[in-house]
């Protein structure tokens, strides 16, 4: 071989061998992205066991590579968005890994602010304002110089008001607006607080202030990009408080407002077809409530809220069911817990792999054995839960409504 060849040859195994070499991080990275999205995708699922599973091998597979800490708080924030007490102890735990085993990394900061917003995101879950309110202060103090804080305030405040809490929601986005007023989030902020005294009016039954609250939030915010999910939500506050007619305005308006944000619009429209369905049960439209959710299981079989709406039909045959129990019509009662029953087992079977059927599974066992007196039932749904889903929420409570159930119909056999 000429001296030029060899030449030629060496540098072309040093080239092979340089883009080995370099490609070694870029896999790892890619690894560790494609492990990180899979956990992800597995909180979103609901699969938490699957999930920490996932973890520990990511924790063991990646120590050194230092995109961990971010993929770790990413992963934390995915469970911090669950709303379910257990799953911010898991989001606490991955803040405390971060903090831990990776002092010097950036996300250390991030992380201690993570543990601080869980805490106070926990006791909002369990509906223990004033100890919220007293952990958010803390927050506050210790973080009032984070980049991160107007934002997290903001989100704060919204997990108020998901749980009803518009007081406490209004005085936290007023605080964003007089400590942050250059952030972003104060504009946000000041439509919270326009959104939140609407929905507290309704709540209060003043629709009448309601109605002017709301012409004032419409005008002053009347450009706003998040204007259309704020009038959604108090669509929803509408629903939720029996006034269909008032909801169904407003979803119109949306639709109206908005038609080429199709996002919004389908939402919409969601709303209105599971307002009118509500109305329906409510005012005794059977027969029309069951076509209508027909309609809508077909005409809105990929949107991802659709299986939830299912559910919350369910429970609307659930809340006629104990109208007609204080009304002392034993036949009608029976009778809506039978529908109620029936919407969701329309939900386990043709939405399987929703996030909600484990609730769905729950609310119909406890139909069947708690209203209906049908035990063995009640106790195969609540075993589907365990088998299926121990990382539900209420899996506990179904292990011991079984043992409850099993005493209940061996007495019940016994006086036969």
């Amino acid at each position: 071989m000429s001296k030029k060849s060899h030449s030629i040859a060496l540098a072309f195994i040093i080239l092979l061998v340089s883009v080995a070499v370099a490609k070694v991080p870029v896999d790892a990275s890619d690894r560790l992205e494609q492990a990180k999205s899979n956990i992800v995708s597995l909180v979103n699922g609901g699969n938490y066991t699957q999930a920490q599973a996932q973890i520990q091998k990511l924790l063991a597979g990646f120590p050194k590579n230092q995109a961990l800490p971010q993929a770790l708080y990413e992963i934390a924030e995915r469970y911090r968005w669950s709303d379910k007490s257990d799953k911010y102890e898991c989001a606490k735990g991955l803040y405390q890994q971060i903090i831990q085993n990776y002092p010097d990394s950036s996300i250390v900061s991030k992380a201690n602010l993570g543990i601080a917003k869980v805490k106070v995101l926990s006791l909002i879950v369990a509906r223990d304002f004033n100890m919220a309110k007293e952990a958010l202060e803390e927050l506050v103090a210790n973080f009032s110089s984070h980049p991160d804080l107007p934002e997290e305030l903001y989100w704060i405040g919204r997990g108020f008001g998901y749980w009803d809490g518009y007081e406490e929601e209004k005085s936290t986005y007023q605080q964003i607006i007089q400590n942050y007023p250059d952030s972003p989030f104060a504009v946000k902020a000041k439509l919270g607080v326009s959104r939140a005294a609407v929905q507290s009016l309704i709540v209060s039954q003043d629709y009448d202030g309601a109605e002017k609250a709301f012409a004032k939030l419409v005008a002053d915010f009347k450009d706003h990009p998040d204007l259309h999910d704020t009038i959604y939500w108090i669509a929803d506050r509408y629903a939720r408080s029996g006034k269909y007619e008032k909801a169904n305005i407003l979803y119109q308006w949306i639709i109206q407002n908005y038609p080429d944000n199709s996002s919004a619009v389908d939402r919409a429209k969601l709303g209105l077809s599971m307002a009118n369905i509500q109305s329906l049960i409510m005012s005794g439209g059977y027969d029309s409530a069951e076509e209508a959710i027909d309609r809508l299981i077909v005409d809105f079989a990929g949107h991802p809220d659709v299986a939830n709406v299912v559910r919350n039909i369910g429970l609307s045959y659930y809340a006629k069911a104990r109208l007609m129990n204080l009304e002392g019509d034993a036949n009608g009662e029976k009778l809506f817990y039978r529908k109620a029953i029936e919407v969701w087992e329309r939900l386990i079977f043709e939405f399987p792999d929703s996030e909600v059927v484990p609730n769905a599974y729950f609310s119909s066992a406890v139909c069947y054995a708690q209203e209906l007196g049908e035990y063995q039932k009640g106790i195969d749904y609540f075993q589907k839960i365990i088998n299926n889903w121990p990382d539900f929420e209420d899996a506990q409570q179904a292990q011991l409504l079984i043992v409850e159930y099993r005493i209940k119909m061996e007495n019940s056999k016994n006086e036969k």
